[in-house]
């Protein structure tokens, strides 16, 4: 019952995000104080977002064999990571502001934090859809996962800064509650299951039995912060929705473009089909803890451009080149 829930849930997510887009933008338009009243329940719902992917890492995949095939695919990952996606996101941020008022860059600050996220968690999934190689795409989460420590505060200082006050203690606060803090309970609680159940068969199915209830609640949380954030910033995106839309069709062009560069490098790099589609998904970036730190930092409204770039933009680009990865 539960892994049906879990399917129907994960299959119709970009269907339940538009809806909840429009009902809860039209709702908080008329009943503002009950979302600004509910706000409170953010960082909770954000840290069920959070917790699943982070019980779910397995470290264990880093030790594992074929390290020249690893090495080559992994440090284009990482050039990907630290160093043409934060020069694309410079680009994103001068573009958007010759294109748009000053009234919308706290949207773009949201639209940055998941630019400069680690590869978005469902990566290995969409890949295993496509052909693609599985454990690469595990590979490049738990690389840029940790990478993030580094990437996310100092690019978000040096991109940012000119567009609104960015708090660095505040910031590298938020990512100890939202990155590190799950992280290790995360890892505990795995150790924890897989040793009280042993080894073999018996331990495995007792993770998959408590990832199945977290990954039911981190889908809940999404689907929560997605309509209270809605709510929150109704007013923004109302008195604002034709400046929105071109917004959100600004992500579309940049996070396109970065799985287009992804595909180049690929072939650039004359990787074998399997690993040039994981590496196009190492282009996705973590919605989840975008959103979290854009919340922690810069509050709802900057969460807002951090929902529309991942659970809208994101998850319609990753359904998109599976389709097309898949009839190739």
């Amino acid at each position: 019952m539960l892994a049906r829930v879990l399917m129907a849930l994960k299959k119709h997510m970009l269907k339940i995000v538009l809806a909840e887009l429009v009902i809860c933008t039209a709702a908080g338009w008329y009943f503002h104080p009950l979302f600004m009243a509910l706000k409170a329940t953010l960082p909770a719902a954000i840290f069920a977002m959070i917790f699943q992917p982070m019980y779910a890492l397995d470290l264990a995949a880093m030790r594992r064999g074929g390290h020249a095939r690893r090495a080559k695919f992994l440090g284009l990952v990482l050039l990907m990571y630290a160093a043409i996606f934060p020069a694309t996101a410079y680009v994103l941020v001068m573009g958007w502001r010759l294109a748009l008022p000053p009234e919308t860059y706290i949207i773009l600050v949201g639209a940055v934090l998941v630019a400069l996220a680690p590869v978005a968690m469902p990566a290995p999934a969409f890949v295993s859809m496509c052909g693609g190689d599985v454990e690469l795409s595990v590979l490049s989460i738990l690389v840029t996962f940790f990478a993030s420590f580094i990437v996310m505060p100092v690019y978000a200082l040096l991109l940012l800064h000119r567009i609104v006050h960015v708090p660095a203690g505040l910031l590298l606060k938020s990512l100890l509650m939202y990155i590190v803090a799950p992280f290790i309970l995360g890892q505990i609680l795995r150790h924890l299951v897989l040793r009280s159940s042993g080894k073999g068969v018996v331990g495995l199915e007792a993770y998959e039995r408590v990832n199945r209830v977290l990954a039911l609640l981190s889908l809940l949380g999404l689907y929560w912060l997605v309509g209270v954030v809605f709510g929150v910033a109704a007013p923004i995106i109302l008195r604002n929705i034709v400046l929105t839309l071109i917004g959100v069709a600004i992500l579309y062009l940049y996070f396109g473009g970065r799985f287009a560069i992804a595909d180049v490098l690929g072939r650039a790099a004359r990787l074998e089909r399997r690993a040039r589609i994981a590496l196009i998904y190492a282009a996705t970036g973590n919605g989840a803890l975008g959103t979290a730190i854009a919340l922690a930092t810069f509050g709802p409204a900057a969460t807002t451009g951090a929902v529309l770039a991942g659970p809208l933009v994101l998850v319609t680009l990753m359904i998109l080149a599976a389709r097309i990865l898949s009839q190739k």
